[in-house]
């Protein structure tokens, strides 16, 4: 069987609702040049019976389970991977627009050999996105950090110290999947502790410019603080001083 050129690297858990939807709008838009890698941390709601049905029909190319966060998950799918290319953070509660021959375009005539990130909301630097790059040049930056959230800042940073990180503005979104668990009290508690904790191990400041620091955000902190240091910490790998949208590094999107 010939190489790839390009590995749809994803990563999954109990998107069961949206899965099949969602995969169904990247499958539409590939041929013969792609395969599809997924991570699936040991998915408990029938989201995973969905996707072996896939891997069956040969959809999917490669379906791994292992226990993992965000990070590793993406890091064990471009280990698994075989394309020279990797396109990363295809999130199965999102669908997507055919569009994704034109951002490859895009990437070869403009960001050719580089790491980009193509963000769909130029109001915040964590937004959706999608990545795109060389895979013998993101496991050379050492790839993305153990951890759930904030994962490809880590990675886009070591590009940038680099010098081979750009960014552009770019949405392949149709529909964005939503986060209803965050909308509680508690919920919300759970993802600003995750969200704190997440930052400080990366050696990042927890709370953003601007942000509110009502009890519920400071009680968030003050678990996330007591409890970092008892994970790896990734301060090491961190760029401190990058900031992801910074205009140093944009590419206006142009076909």
């Amino acid at each position: 069987m010939s190489e790839p050129t390009y590995s749809i690297c994803i990563t999954h858990y109990n998107n069961a609702a949206t899965v099949r939807r969602s995969l169904d709008s990247v499958l539409s838009q590939l041929d013969e040049r792609f395969e599809v890698v997924v991570v699936d941390n040991f998915s408990d709601d029938g989201s995973k019976e969905i996707l072996e049905e896939y891997a069956r029909t040969g959809k999917i190319t490669t379906l791994v389970e292992k226990r993992c966060s965000r990070g590793l998950g993406w890091q064990t799918a471009v280990e698994t991977s075989r394309g020279k290319y990797s396109i990363v953070d295809l999130d199965m509660d999102d669908e997507f627009r055919p569009l994704l021959g034109s951002l490859l375009r895009f990437y070869h005539e403009k960001c050719e050999g580089l790491l980009l990130a193509a963000v769909a909301d130029l109001q915040s630097p964590w937004s959706k996105n999608v990545t795109i790059g060389p895979r013998a040049l993101i496991l050379e930056l050492g790839g993305w950090p153990d951890v759930q959230l904030y994962e490809h800042s880590n990675l886009w940073g070591k590009a940038a110290r680099r010098g081979v990180y750009r960014w552009t503005a770019f949405s392949m979104l149709a529909a964005e999947g939503g986060h209803p668990e965050r909308e509680t009290a508690i919920g919300r508690l759970k993802f600003n502790y995750l969200r704190y904790r997440e930052l400080l191990r990366q050696g990042r400041g927890a709370f953003t410019p601007g942000e509110k620091r009502g009890a519920g955000r400071w009680l968030a902190f003050i678990l996330a603080r007591a409890s970092a240091p008892f994970y790896s910490s990734y301060k090491g790998t961190t760029n401190r001083d990058f900031r992801p949208r910074d205009r140093n590094y944009f590419v206006a999107f142009q076909v």
